[in-house]
C-alpha cells in the first residue's frame, strides 16, 4: 500500500500529461490570483477547458487572452464576487455550466479573502462576514450546486485550498479556513458512495495546504517579508494537479501538505 507520505513526495513535481485533459472541463475559483492563475495555465496546457471564475473582469479578460494566445482550448469567464452572491445565483451558474459544456470534471477552490488581521474583539463585523462568505459559504454553496454535474462524469474531483492559521490576529480568515477543513471532511464522508463500477468514489474531495506562496494575498498578510522569500505559485501546484487527476482513485478526504520549493 502506498503511504500518505510517499504520495506527498510524488505530488511535489506532479504535472498533468500533455493533452490528457482534452475534452474535460474544470472550474477554478479565484482564477486570477497567484495560485488560481498558475493552476489555470497548467490545466489548459494539458488540454482542459478551463472556466475562469473571479471578481475582476479586467483580470479575467487578461487571463483569457493569455490562455488563448498559448494555444489552449477556449476558456470561459464567469465574473462573480463571492461577497455579493447567494446559493440561488451559484445554482444558476452550475446550470449554465451544465447547459454550455455538458460536463464538469473538477472544481478547484482557489478564491480566498484575508479579512481583517486584528484581535477578534476589534475585527470589523463586515470584514469578518466577508471572510466567511468567500472562504466557506461560497465554497460550500458552489460545491453543492455543482455536485450533481460532477457526479455525472464518475471520475470527478473537488479540491479545497486550506490554511492553518489559528494563532492570534488571524481573525475571520483563520476561523473560516478551519471550518473549511471540517466541511471537506464531512463532504468526503457523505459522498464516499455511490461508487463507480471500479469501486472508487464517483467524486473525490481533497484539501491542499500549499504553504507560503508569492501572491498578492501573502503580501498583504506579511507586508514586511521580502517577495523572494516565498516560492512562486507555479512551483506549488503539484498536489492540486495530482488530486484532480485522480492518480490514487480510491482516495478521498485527504489533506496534502505541499513541501516548500527552493
Amino acid at each position: 500500500m502506498t503511504t500518505h507520505s510517499a504520495i506527498q513526495a510524488k505530488q511535489q513535481h506532479y504535472r498533468l500529461p500533455a493533452k490528457s485533459w482534452t475534452n474535460r472541463t474544470v472550474l477554478v475559483t479565484g482564477a486570477t490570483g497567484g495560485l488560481g492563475s498558475a493552476l489555470c495555465k497548467h490545466l489548459a496546457s494539458a488540454g482542459a477547458t478551463v472556466i475562469l471564475m473571479g471578481k475582476h473582469q479586467g483580470r479575467l479578460n487578461t487571463q483569457y487572452d493569455e490562455l488563448v494566445e498559448a494555444g489552449a482550448a477556449e476558456p470561459a469567464i464567469i465574473e462573480q464576487d463571492f461577497t455579493q452572491t447567494t446559493p440561488e445565483v451559484l445554482q444558476g451558474t452550475a446550470d449554465v455550466i451544465g447547459h454550455n459544456f455538458g460536463r464538469l470534471d473538477a472544481l478547484i477552490h482557489a478564491a480566498a479573502n484575508l479579512g481583517e488581521l486584528s484581535p477578534i474583539t476589534h475585527v470589523d463585523d463586515k470584514k469578518w462576514r466577508e471572510a466567511f462568505d468567500v472562504n466557506l459559504h461560497a465554497a460550500r454553496d458552489l460545491t453543492m450546486a455543482c455536485l450533481p454535474l460532477l457526479k455525472q462524469t464518475t471520475n470527478a474531483s473537488v479540491v479545497f485550498t486550506l490554511d492553518k492559521q489559528t494563532s492570534a490576529y488571524w481573525g475571520g480568515y483563520g476561523v473560516s479556513k478551519a471550518a473549511l477543513e471540517a466541511l471537506l471532511s464531512i463532504m468526503a464522508d457523505e459522498n464516499e458512495h455511490p461508487q463507480t463500477t471500479e469501486g472508487v468514489p464517483s467524486v473525490s474531495f481533497h484539501g491542499v495546504l500549499p504553504g507560503p506562496m508569492r501572491t498578492r494575498l501573502r503580501r498583504r498578510a506579511f507586508s514586511g517579508e521580502l517577495e523572494q522569500e516565498a516560492p512562486l505559485p507555479e512551483t506549488q501546484v503539484g498536489a492540486f494537479l495530482y488530486s484532480v487527476d485522480r492518480v490514487e482513485p480510491t482516495l478521498t478526504g485527504n489533506i496534502w501538505h505541499t513541501e516548500r520549493s527552493v
